[in-house]
């Protein structure tokens, strides 16, 4: 009698147990300050694009062609595939031995479907590619530190400006006037040595080249500007996170010259991750889980949030799921694309229309 007392009590603690963890995954989290509207927008999976490594990222996008970069390629790693993912192609660069990507001070991106550009800080050069012929334009531009850089127009690239100054890090928004070697347009961030790394953040461009946003990583803000660096709009997210990070000095040695570096003694939290443009939208994919968000739903997925690009008002919010467990790495919309790269692959979901 008295096993099958302890039989049953323990079938019960077994039962109790498994029904918490279940409610645990299911329950609606209501403890961060906003809500969202999220809508299905019956995403419709399409063609998936296998890499050979998992050291792939976006490198850019044109009107037909996708370009990726991989990082353990000895030199630059330049790939395309069309819009059908249909293959994965290697572009020849024959760029110099130091502009291999193993050097942080390398940017590239996309001006259009045949050129593309390369920025080498270390070298204070910018060479314009095309992609078909191989044919190039070289150009000498200041020894400064860019980075985040985007194109605005013939003869201007936007980016990054990094400089320490006084044992602290001050970042600012330029615009580089690369025919003429010099920086024409500045837009100043926060400058207190505390915020240097709430400023951290992501720049994209509008297709039209007309706004460029600048996303925070840490806090719930972004800007809205035009292609002179005056700013149309501050943006808010939807959630309520202001940045608190702690900064520590260290000296580190670069080429044998001793430097202050600053590093994040205890990492702040992730608010916003990745984001993009396309017909005045802002698609923004957040970190934060909002109140009554389902949590099991949320971990399952991506949380894209839609902002109206011309004033920085919400739209709404919806979900790109997980590949096969991987994560998100970059995503962008176009037409009535979204292509998602995960760690090993790029996906492409197709969607009947986008919301207004």
């Amino acid at each position: 009698m008295k096993k099958s007392l302890l039989f049953i009590t323990g079938i019960f603690l077994i039962c109790g147990v498994f029904l918490f963890v279940y409610s645990l995954n299911n329950r609606s989290h209501g403890q961060n300050g906003f809500t969202r509207d999220i809508r299905d927008l019956q995403l419709k999976m399409g063609p998936v694009l296998a890499f050979p490594t998992s050291k792939f990222h976006l490198a850019g996008i044109s009107e037909t062609q996708v370009y990726l970069q991989n990082l353990n390629h000895p030199q630059f790693g330049l790939f395309s595939t069309d819009y059908a993912l249909s293959a994965l192609n290697e572009i020849a660069l024959h760029l110099p031995g130091d502009f291999s990507v193993k050097h942080r001070k390398i940017n590239m991106g996309v001006i259009n479907d045949t050129t593309i550009y390369v920025l080498s800080s270390q070298r204070a050069e910018l060479i314009l590619i095309n992609t078909g012929t191989g044919q190039r334009q070289e150009f000498k531009i200041p020894g400064i530190y860019f980075d985040r850089t985007a194109f605005v127009a013939k003869g201007q690239m936007m980016g990054r400006y990094v400089q320490i100054i006084k044992d602290a890090m001050k970042i600012d928004l330029v615009r580089l006037n690369y025919e003429k070697a010099g920086i024409d347009r500045t837009y100043t961030l926060k400058r207190e040595p505390e915020e240097v790394f709430s400023n951290d953040g992501r720049l994209e461009r509008d297709p039209d080249g007309s706004r460029f946003f600048y996303t925070y990583y840490y806090r719930g803000e972004f800007l809205c500007l035009d292609s002179n660096l005056s700013l149309l709009y501050k943006g808010k997210t939807i959630d309520t996170t202001t940045a608190s990070i702690q900064l520590s000095k260290s000296m580190a040695s670069t080429n044998g010259k001793n430097e202050i570096a600053l590093t994040q003694s205890k990492p702040p939290k992730t608010v916003n991750r990745y984001s993009c443009v396309f017909q005045n939208r802002f698609y923004l994919c957040s970190a934060k889980i909002a109140d009554y968000e389902n949590m099991q739903q949320f971990n399952a997925n991506h949380v894209i949030d839609v902002y109206a690009a011309d004033n920085g008002t919400y739209r709404y919010s919806f979900y790109i799921p997980k590949y096969r467990g991987e994560k998100m790495r970059d995503f962008s919309v176009r037409k009535d694309c979204i292509f998602v790269l995960y760690r090993n692959c790029m996906v492409k979901y197709r969607l009947d229309s986008l919301p207004a």
